[in-house]
């Protein structure tokens, strides 16, 4: 388990990702961190069975290339799906908390989703002479902001090919750097029920003072450079440092926010607070372009 790097990820840089998530997410990274615990390794592989819905056959994991075990061969090197008896449309699911370099204990045990495997699908479905629709099948509260904004650029550079029409679809949630990804699309179906939205940025950095006196530990701390050790258990933030924090969340929020409007025009900036809405309710901020029953009759308009 990439202990380090989930540090890092999740606590020490600027977020889009849903609040409540965030908070579930801590509640059980926190203590493995804290411990060491993790799940066991059988029990991780058991988890990543593939399931389909039986009445569309649309997948509910994230696609990947389809191996013969017997010879170890690739059989289908695409990382998008397809829709039995529309070989014109690819399908590019967006599931889960996104990051980028994701490992596969990342992606079992915390729900995490390595979006250069999305980033991957995303240019396959361009290249293919084929694919004329890319739909991106939208679950995720959003997650990591490295490698988001290349892919919403991505998305957008593929509405401009000619011939191509890009779809956001989702009838789950579709929040934070997820709707980044998503708003880049040439149009945007939700179901009733979904949430859409969480248009923000933020920094939830964890200071271990109190617990450290607490403990009977303090630490003592030698360095160059005024921000250097930022971040240490026991290293309270200097007004300094909260002004650099605080500079990059607005800088990052800018992108988001900037890449929303450049693609939907009608957002206003009071619809870009973090909040989030149901499915008429993005039609009516601009969010969406359309309110659709399910995946079925999504596919019949597409």
């Amino acid at each position: 388990m990439k202990y380090p790097l989930l540090y890092h990820a999740v606590y020490c840089e600027p977020l889009c990702i849903d609040r409540d998530v965030f908070r579930s997410l801590h509640a059980t990274l926190w203590p493995r961190i804290s411990t060491g615990q993790g799940m066991d390794l059988g029990e991780a592989r058991a988890a990543e069975k593939p399931t389909t819905n039986p009445a569309s056959g649309r997948r509910a994991t994230k696609a990947r290339p389809s191996i013969d075990y017997e010879t170890g061969r690739v059989k289908d090197d695409r990382f998008y799906n397809t829709v039995e008896g529309r070989p014109e449309i690819a399908v590019v699911p967006v599931y889960g908390i996104l990051a980028k370099n994701a490992g596969f204990m990342e992606e079992v045990c915390y729900g995490i989703t390595d979006i250069n495997s999305i980033q991957h699908a995303i240019a396959q479905a361009a290249a293919a002479k084929e694919v004329k629709t890319l739909i991106l099948d939208l679950a995720t509260p959003g997650g990591q902001v490295t490698g988001i904004p290349e892919i919403g650029a991505l998305v957008r550079d593929v509405t401009q090919i000619r011939g191509k029409t890009v779809y956001g679809f989702t009838d789950e949630r579709c929040c934070s750097a997820g709707y980044w990804i998503g708003s880049q699309a040439d149009e945007f179906y939700t179901t009733p029920s979904a949430t859409v939205g969480s248009i923000g940025t933020y920094l939830a950095w964890l200071d271990e003072t109190v617990k450290m006196q607490l403990e009977g530990v303090r630490l003592e701390f030698f360095g160059a450079g005024k921000h250097k050790g930022m971040g240490l258990p026991g290293k309270p933030l200097s007004q300094e440092d909260r002004a650099l924090l605080q500079s990059k969340v607005d800088e990052i929020n800018g992108w988001f926010t900037s890449a929303v409007t450049a693609a939907r025009k009608k957002v206003s900036e009071e619809t870009m607070q973090g909040q989030t809405f149901n499915g008429p309710e993005a039609v009516a901020r601009h969010l969406a372009d359309g309110v659709v029953g399910s995946w079925e009759e999504f596919l019949a308009i597409v």
